[in-house]
């Protein structure tokens, strides 16, 4: 039976900033055997179960914290050539940003701290040979699971490399998205949307395709608070679905509580997300047709043993080379991240066939035949061996609940703490603190392409959101413009639906 047959939704959770061993390392799916070590002050720090469940502090993970993290303190990136991978500087690394934490940072969860995970683990099949698609950071990976290339980025982009050109149209791949592929093909996607701010916004095409939904054609862009109704109608045909996170807190200030698994945000909340995105699934009428990918986008400074094998490069022309900031080539992939293949197709089981996220493409070009994007896709195998002859008739109902996580403000207290963001001294987001946080910067990007959106694309509006995202020079400053243009968002779309 052809894959096509068996599968007519696909839908895509892609979270946050962990790594294999640091989420299913201790659990049925782990390979560790006691012995991970990296050496810290002179002494062997052992990898121990019991991770926080919140991190005091976002671990490093821009392209040349992870050549650290691979090849061990004082290494470096000569273009074309990854220096030797020895999986021996995670712990000097963090040791950089938060040398009083190395301890707690150097560790893992136990299946008792994420049931959520473990269950799927238990129920369903995980890839252990599963491998973020670059050596660094979000966006170049988030990039390769939806268009097989990141376009040459190399590294989070900084506001230097904001143009109006990448606010009005956005980033471009020279094969373009599996989403245009898709549209192309006459196949239904969503992107549900867990805040105002998706990053999937940037690419290009995308606040096109979103205004459209808003003048009365097909929504393609969809709250995630839509998504368990949606999915439970009978009449449900999209074949796509990509499913956004909330993204929280990005200047630490904000305790509205994201769950995205970011390291700053509680996992408990991330755990509840996976929960119900499953139990929709699970109880869809059209569960005996779907297929759910739980994956994580890159490690994000987190430990794993697992040396990262070689790729075969994209082989498509980035559009804007400035974006390559190092010289990368893309031939060597990143950290190995933990996934769960979830499906009535699909035994409880590991697989140990390497892959990068790029596999998901690859899979959904042959469930819709569709033609590869890059040379990428082409090279990462789809997930068909995991397929069974005939669907399962035992999987659960409904996963467990989560361990109890601290609850979100109300609604109304969340916009108070939106609007007074970043204006209180004092704070990591004051407004005396430089903008040093790469994640706020790249978030920044985001806020300025759903600033456009909310003008309508108003091409004398998109110069001066360019130059109001300038002219940016606190974290209070960028603190004031995400909360601005979310508050300026949620009544944008209260009107439009």
């Amino acid at each position: 039976m052809k894959l096509q047959d068996r599968i007519k939704h696909v839908f895509v959770l892609m979270l946050e900033n962990r790594s294999y061993d640091h989420i299913l390392g201790f659990g049925v799916a782990g390979d560790l055997t006691g012995d991970e070590a990296n050496v810290w002050n002179g002494k062997t720090l052992r990898f121990t179960p019991g991770a926080d469940f919140v991190m005091p502090r976002d671990p490093g993970h821009s392209f040349t914290d992870v050549v650290e993290q691979l090849a061990g303190p004082g290494a470096a990136y000569a273009p074309g050539r990854y220096p030797p991978i020895t999986m021996s500087g995670f712990a000097s690394n963090f040791g950089r940003y938060e040398p009083g934490s190395v301890p707690s940072f150097f560790k893992g969860f136990t299946p008792q701290q994420l049931p959520v995970l473990d269950f799927l683990a238990r129920n369903y099949c995980v890839c252990r040979r599963w491998f973020s698609s670059m050596p660094g950071p979000t966006w170049p990976n988030r990039f390769f699971l939806h268009a097989a290339s990141s376009g040459g980025m190399d590294e989070m982009p900084s506001r230097g490399l904001l143009t109006l050109e990448s606010v009005v149209i956005g980033y471009r791949f020279e094969n373009r998205t599996i989403f245009d592929r898709l549209t192309r093909a006459g196949k239904k996607w969503t992107v549900w949307e867990g805040d105002e701010t998706p990053q999937s916004i940037l690419l290009a095409g995308m606040i096109g395709e979103n205004l459209e939904s808003e003048f009365g054609g097909e929504r393609l862009f969809r709250d995630y608070s839509e998504f368990a109704a949606a999915v439970k109608a009978p009449d449900f045909d999209v074949a796509y679905n990509f499913i956004e996170p909330h993204y929280g807190n990005f200047f630490g200030t904000d305790p509205r509580g994201g769950d995205s698994m970011h390291p700053v945000e509680d996992v408990r909340r991330s755990e509840l997300l996976i929960k119900q995105v499953y139990d929709a699934v699970r109880q869809s009428p059209h569960w005996d047709r779907s297929l759910l990918i739980v994956l994580f986008d890159e490690h994000g400074g987190f430990y794993d043993h697992q040396p990262p094998p070689a790729a075969a490069p994209p082989g498509d022309h980035p559009v804007n080379p400035a974006l390559n900031q190092h010289g990368f080539d893309f031939r060597q992939l990143g950290v190995r991240v933990p996934c769960v293949i979830v499906s009535p197709w699909v035994a409880a089981s590991t697989d140990e066939v390497v892959r990068d996220h790029t596999s998901v493409l690859s899979t959904v070009e042959e469930i819709f035949e569709l033609e590869p994007l890059t040379a990428r896709d082409r090279w990462s195998p789809s997930l068909s061996n995991l397929f069974l002859e005939s669907a399962r008739d035992d999987a659960p109902i409904q996963a467990p609940a989560p361990q109890p996580a601290p609850k979100s403000p109300p609604d109304l207290i969340q916009r108070i703490l939106d609007a007074i963001q970043g204006v209180l001294p004092g704070v990591r987001g004051g407004p005396g603190v430089p903008v040093i946080s790469p994640l706020a910067e790249a978030f920044v990007h985001v806020a300025a392409r759903r600033h456009l959106q909310v003008e309508r694309m108003n091409s004398a509006a998109a110069g001066q959101i360019v130059d109001r995202v300038q002219a940016i020079k606190t974290q209070g400053d960028a603190a004031r413009y995400l909360a601005m243009v979310r508050r300026r968002y949620r009544r944008h779309r209260s009107l439009t639906r």
